[in-house]
């Protein structure tokens, strides 16, 4: 080799950048080996939006990347019913399917099955008995693997049933689409749970819809245990949702969150709520898409606010955090990796790292997750009344799921973890690089020599609070609170 004339290739050059930038993100983050490092227990709940189905390379990445996350729960669709049957009766998966599906065992991470997109086998696309015996087939195929649920379909409005059939995407006048489908959800719930009786099964129809089928078709329901909800913040902050308020009801027809669009109201509405009022009971809640785009800043699209990699990171640990609080079994966060390079389309920047192409280099939103898995862990209990408040110069005393406000100032949630206590501590609104000082009281049975450690959620910085053990009373003073959460951890020795 002529080394003296020799050029790097623009492959080599972009593979060296990508390396670089990764090395200077993890270090950034005061956690060298944080991205790389492989959590001791995953997060309960913790579930992620992962496109598997490309080359081995590439799923076996997503993998790895969610493994080294402590992802518990992968939200993935073994290839569409057309794919999975292409003859008549003849059902198959494919070959690298089934291999993702061993490599997600042996990382013990649970599958969420979905069942999806229309068959033109069939003079009917989405023939309602045609597609309940492809779900029959699939969850007798997949009975001895690690599956926690199956889902119904995914945004019916916006995948072939709005386009077979017409009619509004909210349902409201003349929507034929909507009892077509709660027809063929009905059809593949029941065959779901004949072939096994004890699948979870649920039902990707919110919103709207989800309301106006449970009131005039409450018998199809009758084998649905969960509602998947996609509770995009859209232009919003993570602690509230683009519904609620008048303008939602004169346009909807009925209220999917209160006059706040507070997210909290949102999950309550349509996981218990309307389903108690309709079927007599609740329905377990699955969040199983919620992110935000880190596109250009100065482009504003229709739907969704481009953020910042920081605001990113925040967001989600905030949403992630409200949606444990509040009832969610799973938390799914869409998606892992960006699905392009264009900064102007938020569709390819939800990731929480980089594209394939750019060599998955990590966004903060990844190491802060990866954050949360560590504190949180497998085995979280959620504490609503756990005997604490807090205090800030512009605001009196709070006690928590009282007096505080679900969308705006300062908010706290408390979790018993396997070391000992969580408390989560934010600002709601939209992001800033503001803090106040706090001051946090709560009375916890710890021995006086337990530690207490509080790190900013986001960079992974160690804070220094004042604090005070008085015999189970603990006093933490000066803990600058912001967008960003912090932590608050007592640890036992």
């Amino acid at each position: 080799m002529d080394l003296e004339n020799w050029m790097p290739s623009p492959s080599y050059v972009r593979f060296v950048l990508a390396l670089l930038v990764l090395i200077i993100a993890i270090e950034s983050s005061g956690h060298a080996n944080e991205a790389f490092a492989a959590p001791s227990t995953q997060l309960r709940g913790f579930g992620m939006v992962a496109k598997l189905g490309h080359s081995p390379e590439f799923n076996d990445q997503q993998i790895k990347l969610m493994r080294m996350l402590g992802v518990s729960v992968v939200l993935w669709c073994p290839g569409e019913w057309a794919e999975n049957e292409k003859i008549k009766d003849q059902y198959a998966l494919l070959p690298e399917v089934q291999r993702d599906i061993h490599l997600l065992t042996a990382a013990h991470i649970k599958v969420m099955v979905g069942l999806f997109r229309k068959n033109t086998l069939y003079a009917n696309p989405l023939d309602p008995d045609a597609f309940a015996n492809y779900c029959a087939w699939i969850v007798t195929a997949l009975k001895h693997e690690p599956i926690i649920a199956y889902q119904i379909w995914n945004e019916p409005s916006n995948f072939d049933f709005g386009s077979q059939y017409g009619g509004s995407w909210n349902g409201v006048g003349n929507s034929p689409w909507l009892p077509k489908f709660v027809e063929v959800m009905g059809h593949a719930a029941r065959a779901i749970k004949q072939a096994d009786p004890r699948a979870t099964v649920l039902v990707n129809l919110e919103g709207p819809p989800l309301v106006f089928a449970l009131r005039s078709s409450p018998h199809e329901f009758a084998d649905i245990d969960g509602v998947s909800i996609h509770p995009y913040a859209g232009k919003f902050p993570p602690e509230q949702v683009p519904w609620g308020g008048p303008e939602n009801y004169l346009r909807d027809g009925v209220a999917l969150a209160d006059a706040d669009h507070s997210l909290v109201s949102n999950l309550r509405f349509q996981a218990d709520d309307y389903p108690e009022k309709y079927l007599g009971r609740r329905l377990q809640t699955w969040i199983t898409e919620y992110g935000f785009p880190t596109c250009d800043l100065a482009v504003h699209p229709e739907h969704f606010d481009c953020v910042s990699p920081q605001a990113q990171a925040a967001f989600h640990a905030r949403g992630m955090i409200l949606g444990f609080s509040h009832g969610a079994r799973v938390w799914g966060i869409y998606e892992l990796t960006d699905e392009g390079s264009d900064r102007s389309d938020p569709e390819q920047n939800f990731g929480i790292t980089e594209s394939a192409t750019n060599g998955y280099v990590p966004k903060p939103a990844f190491l802060t997750l990866q954050r949360l898995a560590r504190i949180l862990g497998a085995n979280w209990i959620y504490l609503p009344n756990i005997p604490a408040s807090f205090a800030t110069p512009d605001s009196p005393q709070i006690r928590p799921g009282v007096s505080a406000p679900t969308v705006s100032g300062p908010q706290m949630e408390w979790f018993a973890t396997a070391r000992g206590y969580a408390g989560f501590i934010w600002r709601a609104g939209p992001y800033d690089e503001i803090t106040t000082p706090a001051r946090i009281r709560l009375s916890v049975a710890l021995p006086a020599t337990a530690r207490v450690v509080a790190t900013d959620v986001v960079t992974g910085e160690t804070l220094h609070p004042a604090h005070i053990n008085d015999h189970g009373v603990i006093t933490i003073s000066d803990l600058p609170i912001g967008s960003s959460p912090r932590v608050i951890e007592l640890l036992r020795r």
